[in-house]
């Protein structure tokens, strides 16, 4: 509703411009120069009471004042529009390339050793070798999928005897907190002609990361094959890991593992502990480890005894510290018996 002072003002003009005969034309005023008040800021209420004062006061015609304010709403529409628009845009979040998925981060590291191993009640110690490759292929974020292969042998006072490992893990790991998943391996074992010895396994596994020390737990069931016989096993295995420093790694391990063999069983237990430390900006590590390893038949009242010392060499890739290939690579891995086999 328009005051009542400019109505009245507006209507005393109209009948002027009436009774002339026609209404002036005062196009000149239908959008008139504003001025802004003193104390006003653009956009603001006093601006907009001043312009309708203006053209409500220099206009004509009850046509010219329609015309004049539905010019004027226009403009302050648009305007309005554009300041909108301008304060969306500069409030709207950037595009998403950032999160769009990148390519798989591959780690891993290729290692050997050389060793050798007594069994207690004998007198001669036999040479021990092999080595392991495992890669670690990190996708979907947090998700990851690993890869090992290893070959243990001991030849020199005993008949030779090897064997061919390979395994594959599937998990997924948070950084600063743990890793979960599965693995399956199979192994071959080398025996000579006429002996086909492998075996496979399926279980869980599961690291926790505390600080400067990672905890593995791993178990599994699966079958022994000699020939044309099968037996069940089970197993558990339990790793610690501490770091003195990002690139200075101490290790703890026990395995227990238990073959039915249909009218008994056999049960291994395993221990080794291992020190390993990693040239500082440089992929070369190298390491020492000592195994000790019990196997008992339940119907024999005699067990063997095996303990293995050896020394070896590693290099790693798409990792910068023994810590970092822990925590984001190829941090899985299997349980390697000290005697493969033991051949007594």
């Amino acid at each position: 509703m328009l005051p009542a002072s400019v109505r009245t003002g507006a209507e005393r003009r109209h009948r002027r411009c009436k009774r002339g005969g026609a209404f002036q034309d005062n196009s000149d005023a239908v959008l008139p120069k504003t001025r802004r008040a003193d104390n006003a800021t653009p956009g603001g209420s006093a601006v907009v009471a001043a312009d309708l004062t203006v053209i409500f006061r220099r206009t004509r015609g009850p046509g010219r004042i329609f015309q004049g304010l539905s010019m004027h709403r226009f403009t302050l529409a648009a305007a309005s529009l554009v300041v909108t628009t301008s304060a969306f845009a500069a409030d709207a979040l950037p595009p998403l390339a950032g999160e769009a998925a990148g390519a798989p981060h591959v780690s891993g590291y290729g290692e050997a050793y050389l060793g050798g191993v007594r069994f207690v009640g004998d007198d001669y110690t036999t040479r021990v070798g092999g080595g392991a490759a495992r890669v670690n292929i990190a996708f979907a974020q947090r998700w990851n999928l690993q890869g090992d292969v290893s070959y243990d042998r001991i030849w020199g006072h005993y008949d030779p005897l090897d064997a061919t490992r390979g395994a594959i893990h599937g998990f997924y790991r948070d950084p600063d907190r743990f890793a979960a998943g599965i693995f399956g391996a199979y192994t071959t074992f080398g025996f000579g002609d006429g002996v086909n010895v492998y075996n496979h396994a399926v279980g869980p596994e599961a690291q926790l990361y505390l600080g400067n020390l990672t905890l593995y737990g791993q178990a599994s069931v699966g079958q022994l094959a000699v020939n044309d016989f099968r037996g069940d096993q089970w197993g558990v295995r339990a790793v610690a890991r501490y770091f003195v420093h990002q690139n200075l790694r101490l290790d703890a391990e026990f395995a227990f593992n238990r073959t039915d063999y249909n009218d008994a069983y056999e049960d291994l237990v395993g221990a080794a502990v291992q020190a390993m430390y990693r040239f500082d900006e440089t992929p070369w590590a190298v390491f020492g480890r000592y195994e000790f390893e019990r196997r008992k038949f339940e119907t024999s009242t005699e067990d063997t005894r095996a303990n293995k010392f050896v020394i070896g060499l590693r290099a790693s890739f798409g990792s910068s510290t023994l810590f970092d290939e822990d925590r984001n690579g190829a941090t899985m891995d299997t349980y390697r018996p000290a005697s493969v086999i033991s051949t007594k």
